[in-house]
């Protein structure tokens, strides 16, 4: 019989959900230029085509960036998600007596890796 403590990291989700936030936020800050230079590039003096041409490149430039933005708060909410049922799991174990953090073990059976059981008491 094995008996091994578990531990848990709901530190590592949250680090990676600010970062996502952080990241969504400067890319939200490049989209805003992007507009600006969008605005700009309408109200220039180049011929029609030029214009057309540059509107074009930039308004590609802002459907990427639109996507790597929903991306990043697609990870970010992902991660708050997961570390709210962390935390929430985490909670619950306490009242219990038997929480995963701070040396306590839990109680039960438990797979391990090579396919077999350990029951923790």
């Amino acid at each position: 019989m094995n008996i091994s403590g578990v531990s848990s990291s709901g530190t590592s989700t949250a680090s990676t959900s600010n970062s996502s936030s952080s990241e969504a936020a400067a890319l939200e800050k490049q989209k805003t230029e992007l507009q600006q230079e969008i605005s700009k590039e309408r109200q220039s003096k180049d011929d029609e085509k030029t214009k057309s041409e540059k509107i074009k490149q930039l308004e590609q430039q802002m459907q990427l960036l639109e996507q790597q933005i929903a991306q990043k708060r697609a990870v970010a909410a992902k991660n708050n998600a997961a570390g709210s049922r962390t935390s929430e799991s985490e909670k619950n174990e306490a009242q219990k007596g038997t929480s995963s953090l701070g040396g306590r073990l839990n109680v039960g059976p438990v797979a391990n890796s090579d396919r077999t059981i350990d029951y923790r008491v």
